[in-house]
């Protein structure tokens, strides 16, 4: 059976893609790893040997290795976003109480975005770099990377994307990914809106101290990312790139929006 495997980086615009993957494949069945790595392995394998072997996609926050082979020998797909970008999107995700688990912590009424990226959480560091090199991926545990120069940690994760992941996409370049996925999303043009976006009228203020956090604490994922960042646009810059079919795409998004306005109306 040819399985897709959609492995998720939180706050990379992949809530978006998980849907089109659900919509796509909603004839066949899936599994959705929830972060807690341990507890979805445990809920794998509880599974009939027969319901396992059935599973076409798989996709949520999970290693890129995790040693279940249904998963391991998918064909695998994942988005970047440029660092500082995805840093930004979680704070607003806390700030927004978003996160069940941080809102203790960080209440939502209360929210210090000082306190939030000096307070060591492991989401805001490096964390494309640790889902590629599979280092612990779980965010309330620390991720070292101490045992691992900056040119080693980026040597190891740019080697994982380059040739574990079938395909990566720019989640500034949505569209364009949806085409280098091509295969991976079925036969039909996908359709999609954007989800998980930002419910509060007031953003947060990043200040030139709070950006000289961010890029401080995410040096190795800014050269992961300029590094398959250029990759990418060559790919899609290249006269092999479809760009009948991302004409396509986008009439089609246009045409399901506007659609969408007029049922809203």
């Amino acid at each position: 059976m040819d399985r897709i495997r959609f492995v998720h980086i939180p706050k990379t615009g992949g809530t978006t893609l998980r849907a089109i993957l659900r919509r796509q494949y909603r004839k066949r069945s899936g599994f959705a790893f929830s972060g807690d790595f341990p507890e979805d392995t445990r809920r794998f394998a509880a599974l009939p040997v027969s319901d396992r072997e059935q599973i076409a996609w798989f996709t949520g926050h999970s290693p890129l290795i995790t040693g279940l082979p249904e998963a391991d020998e998918a064909r695998t797909i994942t988005l970047l976003r440029d660092p500082i970008e995805r840093v930004k999107s979680f704070c607003h995700h806390v700030y927004e109480g978003k996160s069940p688990h941080l809102r203790q912590r960080f209440p939502p009424e209360s929210f210090s975005l000082d306190r939030f990226l000096w307070s060591g959480h492991s989401g805001l560091a490096n964390l494309q770099t640790k889902f590629l090199i599979n280092q612990r991926v779980n965010c309330d545990s620390a991720l070292p990377l101490e045992h691992l120069t900056p040119a080693e940690a980026c040597e190891r994760a740019l080697d994982a994307l380059f040739t574990r992941v079938a395909a990566f996409g720019i989640q500034d370049h949505f569209d364009e990914s949806l085409v280098v996925f091509g295969s991976s999303l079925a036969r039909q043009t996908p359709y999609y809106v954007r989800l998980n976006a930002r419910r509060r009228s007031r953003p947060l203020q990043f200040k030139p101290h709070h950006l000289e956090r961010i890029i401080h604490l995410n040096r190795i994922d800014l050269e992961v990312y300029r590094v398959a960042k250029k990759k990418f646009l060559a790919t899609v810059n290249d006269a092999s790139f479809d760009r009948r079919r991302l004409r396509k795409l986008r009439f089609v998004n246009l045409l399901a929006a506007t659609l969408a306005r007029r049922f809203r109306d």
